[in-house]
């Protein structure tokens, strides 16, 4: 089985939960606080880390007060990681209303740092769309040219807003995208244009699997000859921060250790139900038995098409 390259911040998160989601000038009255570590490296890390599945994160955790606090979990919990940045790192500020509605926003640091430097050529790597925040980053890492690597580039907000050239120089060197349905609302050309268009547009120019994150925690899948929609599995929603990052890792996970589509998306969804119960922007470690078993079932069963089978096999 090959390691799977994982390429994406780690940062520390102050949560702030709060009864609603405050309007526009509206003072934030919080109703408690805590701290814990998100970041899409991170938290795409951590299931392959549990689930004791090869890989390795190349992350800028950066220096200073929350850099170390970061480099200190990683360490404690045994990640496989590279971490090179030498610039302070930031912080990412999290506001959750009752409902585990959440709203975003950072004070950057070197955390968004792209990692480049050499590693060992693999079959598969995921890449994530926020190093575009920095400045002074190579927009287009040699990672999306090496040959025999295969790209999960889940672009988020800084992808899908980038320069449009630069998103079609992205797309061409053909990556699998993947996307929750709130980014993929801001690729549509116009208001009537649905998920599909979307998909099919982004596949045009990769010719490869394009994947969507729902906001229900569906899963819609998109290539050429199959389509299909994989059924939410949350019945309970806690926090929505790392639902995406572990819908994509799960697939990849799954696919890299032989699954069929349709089972690497049920697992997948299964996987982003997990994360959105959790407190955490990570699975929780009482649900890791759980997830064990959803991936022995995934690898056990043959879904319509054969065990396998589809582009990433």
């Amino acid at each position: 089985m090959d390691k799977i390259l994982i390429f994406g911040p780690s940062v520390m998160d102050l949560v702030q939960h709060v009864k609603r989601l405050p309007r526009e000038g509206e003072e934030i009255v919080p109703l408690s606080r805590n701290q814990r570590i998100s970041g899409s490296g991170f938290c795409m890390a951590d299931l392959f880390r549990f689930l004791n599945m090869p890989y390795h994160l190349y992350t800028s955790a950066g220096t200073g007060l929350y850099g170390e606090e970061v480099k200190d979990r990683l360490d404690r919990l045994g990640f496989s990681y590279s971490s090179k940045s030498s610039e302070v790192a930031g912080c990412m500020y999290t506001l959750m209303d009752e409902a585990g509605n959440t709203a975003r926003f950072a004070v950057p640091g070197g955390e968004y740092d792209f990692v480049e430097e050499d590693h060992p050529e693999s079959r598969y790597a995921i890449l994530d769309g926020s190093y575009l925040y920095e400045a002074d980053c190579d927009p287009l890492p040699d990672l999306f040219l090496q040959e025999h690597t295969a790209v999960l580039f889940c672009p988020h907000q800084a992808g899908v807003e980038t320069d449009p050239v630069l998103w079609e120089a992205i797309l061409r060197t053909g990556p699998i995208i993947h996307l929750c349905e709130e980014e993929a609302a801001l690729l549509k050309e116009e208001d009537t244009q649905d998920l599909k268009s979307v998909a099919e547009t982004i596949h045009l120019l990769t010719h490869q699997p394009v994947i969507i994150l729902r906001t229900d925690g569906s899963g819609y899948y998109y290539e050429k000859g199959q389509e299909f929609i994989m059924p939410s599995a949350v019945d309970s929603l806690t926090d929505r921060t790392g639902m995406s990052e572990a819908h994509a890792a799960a697939f990849l996970l799954a696919r890299n250790a032989g699954v069929d589509v349709r089972s690497a998306m049920r697992f997948a969804s299964e996987c982003a139900a997990l994360a959105a119960k959790s407190a955490e922007s990570v699975i929780a470690e009482a649900d890791h038995e759980t997830v064990r078993q959803f991936l022995i079932q995934a690898i056990m069963t043959e879904s319509r098409g054969g065990h396998g089978n589809g582009s990433l096999s």
